[in-house]
């Protein structure tokens, strides 16, 4: 499996070429399927050379890489460890990157742990951009309150909703629809934090708001349920036009009935040492 894996992904012949194994090749012939050369593949598969080709070419199908170290030199925020980039972190976006509406790809963010919203909110670099959050009509501690993460992570979010998510015909598509259909990828719907933070580093680092669609529309994105004094419900996250970057979250109460401007979005988290939040395997 894994060798056929491995030709799907990087033309073998090329890769020799780029990486200069072929005296690294194991021995016997290259048509022995055996032990060792499915070992063979699964090493070249996470070397450095081969996650670099293989992230290049995920970078040109609409990957944003946001790791520790630009985001300390952009935004000024130290996070001294991440998980390393790996072949499951990028296969993962090559799976969901084709449902993603008006191809608007997907970010590989390190998120940095125990910052909450409003400790971001606090960078000099959000204060200078005027990067800022506010709410309507319902109380939003917990997501002031909670982590963007616990632990040292990467968090594969997309860009903006999945296609399949929204309706062309206006008719708006249920929460629970959208909710089976991101788990049809093998991800999770993101959290409020999770979504603050692609906006806010993307407006940070780029200058731009990374959610606005083509046709300079925008989606309020549902995120995971939340469990608040209001009681449970889900929360919707969207971006407003000011001289700067503002995320305003809302109430979503449409857990049964479509709303024509709500669709969801999708996160895949990678925990370091361990990737114990793997994507599934479909």
């Amino acid at each position: 499996m894994a060798v056929q894996t491995f030709f799907n992904d990087i033309n073998l012949a090329q890769h020799f070429i780029s990486m200069n194994l072929r005296e690294k090749t194991p021995s016997g012939t290259l048509c022995g399927v055996n032990q060792q050369w499915n070992l063979w593949a699964q090493q070249v598969m996470q070397s450095d050379d081969f996650i670099t080709l293989f992230a290049n070419k995920c970078r040109a199908k609409g990957l944003t890489i946001l790791d520790a170290k630009l985001i300390k030199e952009k935004i000024g925020l130290n996070i001294p460890v991440e998980p390393k980039l790996s072949f499951k972190m990028l296969k993962a976006f090559e799976r969901i990157a084709p449902h993603v509406y008006q191809e608007k790809g997907c970010s590989l963010i390190t998120a940095p742990p125990g910052q909450t919203i409003p400790s971001l909110c606090e960078l000099a670099v959000f204060m200078q951009k005027n990067i800022t959050t506010g709410q309507t009509f319902f109380s939003y501690e917990k997501q002031l309150q909670d982590p963007v993460a616990l632990q040292p992570c990467r968090i594969l979010i997309t860009n903006s909703v999945f296609s399949n998510t929204i309706s062309e015909e206006k008719t708006g598509i249920s929460r629970i629809a959208q909710e089976k259909f991101v788990a049809t990828l093998g991800c999770e719907l993101p959290t409020a934090q999770e979504y603050f933070t692609l906006f806010s580093f993307h407006f940070a680092i780029f200058d731009i708001n990374v959610h606005r669609t083509l046709d300079k529309h925008e989606f309020t994105l549902n995120s995971s349920t939340q469990n608040t004094p209001d009681g449970t419900f889900s929360v919707g996250i969207s971006t407003k036009k000011t001289n700067g970057c503002y995320v305003e979250f809302d109430r979503c109460v449409h857990n049964y009935r479509g709303m024509d401007n709500y669709g969801s979005g999708g996160v895949y988290r990678f925990v370091s040492p361990q990737e114990n939040n793997e994507p599934k395997n479909k």
